[in-house]
């Protein structure tokens, strides 16, 4: 069995994540370890589309105060994935203890944003 190590990057290749990078079309984008990394701040629209790519859905209803429970198809396996996505797409590495204090979607954002700018101040 071959595998194939030029093969594009999982969030190169599906169109919903395209929909991010062009509302994040104002963002300064850098290439870091084969994916997209984006540098300014998330926002409830960039959220929205990386959930809406994680959950295979459309047209999302989602503000800063959405709970994963307002969200059917939002369970624990799309939540670790939607992290995941965030954590690749942002540059950033959730700590555990954080992320299982978050309360909505504002909270997410807020600590995604807070370690954008540790990260920056490095």
């Amino acid at each position: 069995m071959s595998v194939d190590f030029k093969a594009p990057h999982p969030l190169h290749a599906r169109a919903p994540y395209e929909e991010f990078v062009q509302i994040a079309s104002g963002y300064q984008r850098v290439l870091q370890d084969d994916a997209l990394v984006t540098r300014s701040p998330m926002n409830v629209e960039a959220f929205r589309a990386i959930l809406e790519d994680v959950l295979e859905e459309e047209n999302l209803v989602i503000t800063e105060s959405t709970e994963a429970r307002d969200v059917p198809s939002w369970d624990s396996l799309n939540h670790v994935r939607l992290l995941v996505h965030i954590e690749q797409a942002y540059g950033v590495n959730f700590p555990v203890d954080a992320v299982e204090r978050l309360q909505n979607v504002g909270e997410l954002i807020t600590l995604v944003n807070r370690l954008m700018d540790q990260e920056a101040g490095r």
